[in-house]
Parts: C-alpha cells; structure tokens; sequence
C-alpha cells in the first residue's frame, strides 16, 4: 500500500493513496485512522527532524522516505511503504546507484539551498548522461528558477543527448516573461538557451519556429542562439532575413550580427544589409556593415555604400565600413 503524506503546521494531517488519483478522486482519511498512536509519533519526530532529502526511516508497519516534490516546488513528501506485505519501500534496490545515491536523489538535490551540494549533482547527472533526462525533465517544470536552471545545466551539459528535453525547454524559456516565476526575471531565459545551444541541430527548428512568432525580448536570446549554433543552423537564415525587415533596431540589429555569423551562406540578406546601413541609429549601421563584410565577395554590391559609411559621424562605424571594404576585395582578388 503506497500513500503520500502531506504534512502542515499542524503535522500529518492527510495519507493520500495516490492510486486513486487515476480513478479522478481523492479520499483523505484522518492521519489517525491510519497510523497508530506510536507510528504517529515517530512519524511526527521524522517529519520535524533535520534528516537530509532521501532519507529513510523505519515507522511502525512503514518504511518511509524523505523526499522533495518539484511541482508545486518546495513541498516536502514522506512516501511510505507498508512493510506487512513484504514489499518495503526500496533501499533503491529497484533504482541504480550512481555514487550511492539514484538518479531520482540526485535531481532532487537540484533544489538544495547548498552551492556545493547543487554543483555536486549537477556534475553527477550530466555524467549519468542520457539515462538521467527523463527525471531532469521534470526538474525544469518547477516554479522554483533556480531548480529550473540547474537542470537547463545538467542537460547543457549532456549535449545532443538530452535531445527529448527541447520542449521543456521552450516551456522554460517562454516562462520567465509571463511571469510564472514571479515578479521580476531570472536566470531561466540564459540557462535555457545555453542547453538548446549545447544540444545543437535538434534544437534549431523549435527556436526558428519560435523566431516565426516572437517580436518580444525573447528574441534577443533565440537569435544569438540560432548563430552561435553554427553551420547546423543555415536554414534559419530566411527567417533571420524577415526579423531584419521588421521596425525594430533593437531586433534587426540583433538579426544583421547573427546573418554575419554564417558568412557567405546568408548571401542572400546582402540587399537588406544594404538598406540596413542607411539606418539612423549607429549599432545598426556598424553591424550590417561587419555582416557584409563576413558575407565577402557576394556582398561586392555593397562598397558603394559602404565607402558613404567612411565619412560617418560615428568612429566605430566609419572604422568597421573600411575593414568591411578590405574584407570583400581582398576575398574578391583570391577568386
């Protein structure tokens, strides 16, 4: 017989077969109406004591164990499992152990208020690899930012592996400005985006199709990640094309220094490159003009306009259109 207890100020006030949540209906009985009066007690001493997450104790007819809930985050569970059937809750009999905890320890560790012991499991998932993505996953649906994040680094650091993650991560990513984890925002946006780059090519549909409908601030983490990803990364270059055609500068900035990032592959922005240096505001000019000169001898067409940009007010942008310039004819010459 498994249950959960869920515990208030008060103590254990309700033992939930969770069984019956498949059935649609939950039936809370009185904590005393299913432990006796020691089992209570112990029981009681157990939920008030300072035993780490993971810890097991052995209560009357039960076996049970500490754990930490990831959603509602924060929640404190006690699992229990009736030793009267011969089916003790599990010294992790029926979970491998990676340096003597299971993968299910190790992810709750996630949540800990402890740097060192955080870090520690973190580096002990991302070694567990693969194997350890499906508990991870649900790690990142937690309110809690800095779970989420420590999870975005454990499959950041799995790579390509942790593939089936992308969703959850889009989920995450999408999060931080609706405000799901509280006022103000967070580390999530980052952290999410350095796993979607680290898993590389899966992730670039997702983050296209997200570019597709996004002309929020999200943009400026999906675009860097889109160009920093690579080669395996091209086929976003029309939808890069359609950001820099938007109004926004702060966007169309962001899309002109990731078009740069693919070289002469994003030959085809050259024209809106173009029109992008006749742009008012001087990040803008400086780097359409430091794309074009990525692009090379394609981006030929260019110089013209480019050699309007040597008498420009800004010294940055004059000092970019020239080395821009040199970039496309000394391509130019080696062909």
């Amino acid at each position: 017989m498994q249950m959960l207890a869920v515990p208030t100020q008060d103590g254990i006030d309700l033992a939930i077969p969770p069984a019956l949540a498949g059935l649609k209906a939950w039936i809370a009985i009185a904590a005393k109406t299913v432990f006796s009066r020691d089992e209570a007690a112990g029981l009681a001493g157990f939920v008030e004591s300072p035993l780490p997450i993971g810890s097991e104790k052995s209560i009357g007819r039960f076996v049970v164990r500490k754990q930490l809930c990831l959603n509602p985050n924060g929640w404190i569970v006690f699992t229990f499992k009736t030793t009267d059937d011969g089916s003790a809750l599990s010294d992790d009999s029926d979970e491998k152990l990676f340096n003597g905890k299971p993968i299910s320890v190790w992810v709750e560790t996630l949540s800990s208020e402890d740097r060192d012991e955080r870090g520690a499991a973190i580096k002990q998932l991302a070694e567990i690899g693969k194997p350890a993505i499906p508990a991870v996953r649900s790690a990142l649906r937690s309110r809690n930012p800095q779970v989420v994040v420590a999870a975005c680094d454990v499959i950041g650091r799995t790579g390509q592996e942790a593939a089936d993650a992308i969703p959850d991560l889009i989920v995450a990513l999408k999060r931080d400005s609706e405000g799901f984890y509280g006022n103000g925002f967070t580390n999530v946006p980052t952290a999410a985006v350095f796993a979607l780059k680290r898993i590389g090519k899966p992730s670039v549909k997702p983050l296209i199709e997200m570019m597709k409908v996004e002309r929020g601030l999200l943009l400026t983490y999906i675009i860097p990640a889109l160009a920093e990803i690579g080669e395996d990364a091209e086929e976003a270059i029309p939808g890069l094309i359609d950001v820099l055609r938007t109004r926004s500068t702060l966007y169309r900035t962001y899309a002109a220094g990731a078009l740069g990032e693919f070289g002469d592959k994003a030959k085809a922005a050259v024209p809106d490159l173009i029109a992008a240096l006749s742009d008012g505001h001087p990040p803008l000019r400086e780097t359409a003009a430091r794309a074009l000169g990525r692009i090379g001898p394609d981006a030929n067409e260019a110089i013209p306009q480019l050699r309007r940009l040597l008498d420009d007010d800004v010294k940055a942008v004059r000092e970019t259109a020239a080395q821009a310039i040199a970039n496309i004819e000394e391509s130019d010459s080696r062909k």
